[in-house]
Formats: structure tokens, C-alpha cells, sequence
């Protein structure tokens, strides 16, 4: 199943998940770049979650309280391959890079600032990406029993210094590379379905 990107939870709530009965979520659209290896148009695929804004401030320093969540096993195994065979669906657009190990941050907050950035990339020196919905994606596929999966093209570097023509690009690359790997249904055959069920041969 896959969904537009905003209000997540409320999305795959209301996507009437008892009929559709989901073996997993894709959430799929653009994100801001953190690791400095990463370039404008590459796509990365979360295999941690991280949220940021729950923390306790002290005088001694900022203590983490938010989450760090791996993908569940099967997706795990998925993502190793997930670029083998595909190709940028765009002529000359150059190199478009697939980072298959990244740990994304999710929060309420649209960065576009150079000095949060930096405060961010401090406090979470492996992370690679920082998005908006994946935190809900997560809370809503968690109370589901459903696997779930964050797949996004970088389209800034949450600096505020990028146009936003970039998104509609990393956009793209993200969902080329989303519909190839649900090309082949096989893949799927034997996971579970919506809430831990499985289909009755």
C-alpha cells in the first residue's frame, strides 16, 4: 500500500485497512539530506527511525527520550537488493545514488535553517535524512501489526538554501525506485497481512 506522505497516520487509519488488509506500507515523496556524502536526487531508504523532539533539557545538557525504531525483519532483507536492476528513469540526470543504511529523523519540524541543521546533525551524527512523517507512519503501522517502510528522495539539504524544483525530481527517483521493487509480487508471497494475519490457502 502506498499513501501521500502528509497526515500519515490519519491516512493509513482511514484507508479502510480491515478490506485492503495491507502487508505493508510505503511511504514515498522527498526529504532533507543531513550526511554530507549524500548529493541532491538520491534516494534513501530508512532502515532506523529516530525521533528528536521528545527530549529533557538539563543544565548538564540535552537527554534523547524520543524513539529509535529498526524496520521489522522482512523489509530488512528487502532493501539489501532493493536497487539491483533498476535504473534513473530520467535521461541525463547523472548518478542517482540509493543509500539502502540510513536512519532517518522524524519530527514536527520543517528545517530549512542551517544553524538547527548543525544542531541536529551533532545530536545525530548517523543520521542521513530528516522527514515529517514517519513518525505517525510508525505509530499508526505499529497499532496495525503492518510492516511499514520510508522511502524519499533528498530535495534539500535542510538549509534552506535549495529550490524547491528539487522535490518533484527526488520525488520521482523515490517512487521509480518504489514501484521496482513492487514489481515483482513474489517477494511478498509470504508475509503477513494486515494485524499478523495470514491469507487462508
Amino acid at each position: 500500500m502506498l499513501f501521500r506522505p502528509f497526515g500519515s497516520r490519519r491516512s493509513l487509519n482511514n484507508c479502510n485497512s480491515k478490506e485492503l488488509r495491507p502487508k505493508a506500507v510505503f511511504c514515498v515523496g522527498f526529504c532533507g539530506g543531513l550526511d554530507q556524502k549524500v548529493s541532491l536526487g538520491d534516494v534513501e531508504i530508512l532502515a532506523k527511525l529516530r525521533t528528536y523532539s521528545s527530549v529533557k533539557v538539563t543544565d548538564s545538557g540535552i537527554q534523547e527520550r524520543g524513539l529509535a525504531v529498526p524496520l521489522e525483519r522482512n523489509l530488512l532483507s528487502l532493501i539489501n537488493h532493493a536497487d539491483n536492476g533498476w535504473k534513473a528513469p530520467l535521461r541525463d540526470c547523472g548518478e542517482v545514488k540509493v543509500w539502502k543504511d540510513g536512519v532517518y529523523l522524524s519530527g514536527p519540524e520543517k528545517v530549512e535553517s542551517k544553524e538547527r541543521r548543525e544542531e541536529l546533525v551533532k545530536r545525530f551524527p548517523d543520521a542521513i535524512a530528516i522527514e515529517m512523517e514517519g513518525q505517525g507512519l510508525f505509530s499508526a503501522a505499529h497499532d496495525l501489526k503492518v510492516e511499514w517502510i520510508v522511502i524519499k528522495g533528498v530535495a534539500n539539504l535542510a538549509d534552506g538554501r535549495e529550490p524547491e524544483s528539487w522535490r518533484q525530481f527526488a520525488s520521482v527517483m523515490a517512487a521509480s525506485l518504489t514501484a521496482h521493487i513492487l514489481s515483482n509480487p513474489i517477494v511478498f508471497k509470504n508475509w503477513p497481512h494486515y494485524k499478523g494475519e495470514y491469507a487462508v490457502a
